[in-house]
């Protein structure tokens, strides 16, 4: 099997961090400026570490709602008749 990954920077606060990524540029690009947004967006007092949980936290929680609303959506959509594949048949990463 091929490797397709590559080495990419991403600064947030004041460190950088060297991250192996099988992303696309523009995609890789796409996620590390919503992360320096959000990273942004947290009380500079607190430090650096701190800030990356609470910026990890947030996500996991952003993500837990998005799940509910797609379980939701699923619901609805296949309550015509067809149903909707339980979690555990769905392909990895569509949980």
């Amino acid at each position: 099997m091929e490797d397709n990954t590559r080495e990419a920077r991403v600064t947030l606060g004041t460190k950088t961090y060297l991250l192996r990524t099988a992303l696309k540029p523009e995609q890789f690009d796409e996620i590390v400026e919503f992360s320096r947004k959000l990273f942004a967006s947290l009380d500079p007092k607190v430090d650096q570490e701190r800030r990356l949980v609470l910026g990890w936290m947030y996500m996991a929680y952003k993500l837990k709602q998005i799940e509910g609303k797609l379980d939701l959506l699923l619901s609805k959509y296949y309550s015509a008749g067809d149903g909707a594949p339980e979690k555990s048949e769905r392909k990895e990463g569509a949980e």
